[in-house]
């Protein structure tokens, strides 16, 4: 999948669910085998195992190479096919990098942003149970025994939020700036906390222990909007591997989808009448006599 031309790796698992994603440096055998191995990794440090691998045809010449060294056999969907659940899986994704992208004010983002929510829209849909899953109670990021969630560092910051970032100087007593214009990435993840910001002076990532959200103001919409130009960003336009547009994941073709097992009327009741709102302006004013309480 590509994002504004953003190579990426999507991967998903047919026993958990659980969906990652990874940017590929570029479109190498090289770079693909180490965004491979960082999602392989993944599931050994929780003593989860992947041995077969579901892929496209066109892989097989890659991933002849490395047959030998993974524990994994490698299943290749034929000429004109697809694996129907990366498919899926790539829909579903796109839909949620669209609505993040949505939500900010800015028309282009830079690179590096769209990189940071790409990867935590994804990793927010391990959150939650999926249906079909291993477990009704435990959710896929449980099942990688990752760290569990953080409302203050994981969620109270949305991703390209500007934020004022505090940075530690040797000499406190001169009159040099102690925080920076910078926009939120992403929360460290370690065991101290922090965060990855974007630096708007000079579009590279810094990292932060304290950070303030601010309004976004129109001049920051203005930089962001010309560090996106700089990094060549256009619209929001998210392809496959043959450059095909991924649209809405209503409707996709040669996939199946579950159909209701009673219509939606089902429950209609054609004769229900809503009933009047009421109104309680007047009942509120203090115009209206109200009974005295008796103290004594």
């Amino acid at each position: 999948m590509c994002v504004n031309g953003v190579p990426i790796l999507t991967t998903v698992d047919s026993c958990i669910k659980c969906r990652a994603l990874v940017p590929l440096k570029n479109l190498t055998a090289e770079s693909l085998y180490d965004s491979l191995d960082n999602v392989l990794c993944r599931y050994n440090r929780a003593t989860i195992y992947v041995t077969s691998i579901n892929s496209d045809v066109e892989f097989k010449s890659l991933f002849e190479d490395i047959e030998d060294n993974m524990d994994a056999n490698f299943n290749y969907a034929p000429q004109g096919e697809h694996v129907l659940a990366a498919e899926r899986n790539n829909g579903t994704i796109a839909d949620r990098i669209c609505v993040a992208v949505h939500h900010l004010p800015y028309r282009n983002i830079p690179r590096v942003l769209l990189k940071h929510i790409a990867i935590s829209e994804t990793e927010k849909l391990d959150w939650f149970l999926t249906k079909g899953g291993l477990s009704d109670t435990f959710t896929p990021y449980q099942f990688l025994e990752l760290p569990p969630i953080d409302w203050n560092k994981d969620v109270k910051i949305l991703h390209g939020s500007y934020c004022q970032a505090f940075i530690e100087r040797t000499i406190k007593n001169d009159l040099k700036q102690r925080t920076l214009d910078t926009i939120f990435l992403t929360p460290m993840k370690n065991k101290q906390g922090g965060y990855v910001m974007l630096n708007l002076a000079t579009n590279k990532e810094v990292t932060s222990t304290r950070i303030t959200q601010v309004p976004i103001t129109d001049l920051v919409i203005r930089t962001v909007e010309e560090l996106a130009a700089q990094d060549g960003m256009t619209p929001l336009k998210i392809e496959n591997r043959t450059r095909t547009v991924i649209h809405n994941n209503d409707m996709l073709p040669g996939i199946d989808y579950e159909e209701d097992a009673e219509p939606v009327t089902a429950d209609h009741n054609p004769t229900y009448v809503p009933r009047p709102q009421r109104s309680c302006d007047n009942e509120l004013s203090n115009e209206c006599n109200f009974a005295l309480i008796d103290l004594s």
